[in-house]
């Protein structure tokens, strides 16, 4: 597993893809087919800097994006976005589609930033969208023009691949907002739904800055109450009302899978991942991991 993979060409290595190779840096497009199953492709656990949109036509998987888990079926459009932690495990093989740019094949040609213009790249977002049939049928049909066009030694392909996925996206856009109507209210705080997002994409804007060494605090959740401007007790009741779950349970989990990822993938001491999530004291922090998780930090790392 790989922890940080901030190139196409270096998410591409670690899904084992063995089609054609990355023509370019900034976007690639492939059959999911086409990557090799390997052992240590079939669970991933990883963060990367590229927008992906993979559409699922056969086979089975468990997505895990920060807060949110899915359980992925054939007839399903999913997201990547960057900076996000992402866990992926095959359970069946995976047939269909995807899809990757990075940030400036967009704004090089379109100054709209993709992490506000379309809603399942934003953090925290509802990054999976289960298709109807007839729903699916335009979304291959699209990726399969796009992957002959790539595929082609046309002189305009840049542009035309761009016009392609600017269509592409803004249907997926409309799509996800007949879905998700909370995502169009108004920006009042208050709103229930809209207060879950806002914590939701907090906490993955931390965790992303723990990674990237900008930040070495345990969250609380008074602290995400206060920049949200509400209080704790208010924050509490709705995450719990909307979700179920109270906010301390997703802190927990949000900060094993963390270290989880620190573990797998770093040289780091067991000391170490926890003083770079905010624990100051190796034991406590050995203690809050084997509590949330079910084992020790140091068996944890030695699992194959």
């Amino acid at each position: 597993m790989i922890r940080y993979l901030k190139t196409i060409p270096a998410l591409i290595e670690a899904l084992h893809q063995d089609g054609p190779p990355v023509q370019g840096i900034d976007f690639h497009l492939f059959r999911l087919e086409e990557a090799v199953d390997r052992p240590e492709s079939r669970e991933m656990l990883f963060r990367t800097c590229a927008f992906g949109i993979v559409l699922l036509l056969e086979g089975e998987a468990y997505y895990e994006v920060g807060l949110r888990d899915y359980h992925l079926h054939g007839g399903t459009l999913f997201f990547l976005g960057p900076r996000n932690l992402i866990s992926l495990r095959k359970i069946r093989p995976l047939k269909g589609f995807m899809l990757l740019f990075m940030n400036d094949f967009i704004q090089s040609r379109n100054a709209v930033d993709p992490t506000v213009e379309y809603p399942f790249f934003q953090m925290g977002a509802d990054v999976v969208l289960p298709l109807k049939e007839e729903e699916a049928g335009p979304y291959r049909n699209a990726l399969e023009t796009m992957l002959d066009l790539y595929r082609s030694v046309h002189p305009l392909k840049p542009a035309m691949i761009y016009h392609h996925l600017h269509l592409l996206l803004l249907q997926a856009g409309y799509l996800h907002r007949l879905r998700h109507p909370e995502v169009a209210l108004s920006d009042e705080p208050a709103r229930p739904a809209r207060l879950v997002r806002a914590f939701e994409g907090l906490i993955e804007q931390h965790f992303y800055e723990a990674a990237v060494r900008r930040n070495s605090q345990l969250l609380s959740i008074g602290e995400i109450a206060d920049q949200l401007n509400v209080s704790t007790n208010y924050l509490g009741d709705v995450v719990k009302r909307e979700t179920g779950v109270h906010p301390s349970h997703f802190i927990q989990h949000r900060t094993v899978m963390e270290a989880k990822s620190l573990l797998k993938n770093t040289d780091l001491s067991v000391a170490e991942v926890g003083y770079r999530l905010g624990f100051s004291d190796h034991a406590y922090f050995a203690r809050f991991f084997r509590k949330v998780a079910g084992l020790s930090p140091s068996s944890f790392r030695r699992k194959p």
